[in-house]
């Protein structure tokens, strides 16, 4: 009995020593996963979808909610926009940017009126729409400044342009067929934020000036179009700030645009 307590304690000393002799390192902190930024994180954004709003039960807190999500989106493009500008190409100097901030600015005026839940939840798909749209826009001027899709990596290895894809196809080329089908029925001010009828490489495909002056006339009135029709749609809401509130002139601004291409040469 006396020596199997001996030889206990003997072991007991041994596994001390040796645990002193061989510390066990502490388990290493998991590195911090990478933050999503720029067109990445606008694609990757479900919070306003109807899974997310559905889950809000009081209307203060889902305004909140949305209009903090559309500032994120807000700031993500803009982002990305600041880069393409930074970028020394010629073709970064001449290409026209979609107006999140304007698309930002409207979409939050416009949650304010919103009186009640089903209304606001409505109007979360709509605004995703069209940010997406807009960051489709942006993504294809991108490839047109720097050059082939799959070699965006190589002409901007800093940011987050690339979307980690740099020899994948670009994000929405592999999005569904009714998506794209949803895109294209689009109307109102969703076609006009969403339409990329006037990017720089959709005019340079256009190589003689009677056909560019006729096809920008045409998607000229197309977009007039679509903004009158959401100006009567305003009006006829019965609301009873539509009679009050002052509309731009889209018919003269069309037509001034209209007869300035005729003195094109």
């Amino acid at each position: 009995m006396r020596k199997q307590i001996f030889k206990s304690k003997i072991a007991a000393a041994a596994r001390a020593s040796s645990d002193a002799e061989n510390p066990v390192e502490p388990e290493s902190t998991p590195p911090a996963k990478k933050e999503t930024r720029g067109l990445k994180a606008v694609f990757a954004y479900h919070d306003l979808g109807p899974k997310k709003l559905g889950e809000i039960r009081s209307v203060p807190e889902l305004k909140s909610h949305m209009k903090s999500g559309l500032l994120y989106l807000q700031t993500q493009i803009n982002a990305d926009i600041t880069r393409v500008k930074a970028y020394r190409a010629p073709a970064a100097e001449t290409i026209t940017f979609s107006n999140i901030d304007e698309f930002v600015g409207t979409a939050i005026l416009e949650l304010e009126e919103k009186p009640n839940l089903t209304q606001l939840r409505a109007l979360g798909p709509v605004y995703m729409r069209g940010i997406r749209a807009i960051a489709m826009d942006l993504e294809e001027e991108i490839v047109h400044v720097t050059g082939q899709a799959n070699n965006r990596a190589e002409k901007l290895p800093a940011s987050s342009i690339t979307m980690g894809r740099a020899t994948r196809r670009p994000f929405h080329k592999r999005r569904s067929a009714s998506a794209a089908a949803s895109r294209s029925n689009l109307s109102g001010l969703g076609a006009i934020f969403g339409s990329k009828s006037f990017t720089a490489r959709k005019l340079g495909a256009i190589k003689t000036m009677p056909k560019l002056k006729a096809y920008i006339k045409g998607e000229l009135v197309c977009l007039r179009g679509h903004f009158n029709m959401e100006i009567e749609k305003t009006k006829s809401s019965g609301h009873p700030l539509a009679q009050e509130i002052t509309f731009s002139n889209i018919d003269e601004y069309i037509d001034v645009a209209v007869a300035g291409l005729d003195t094109c040469k």
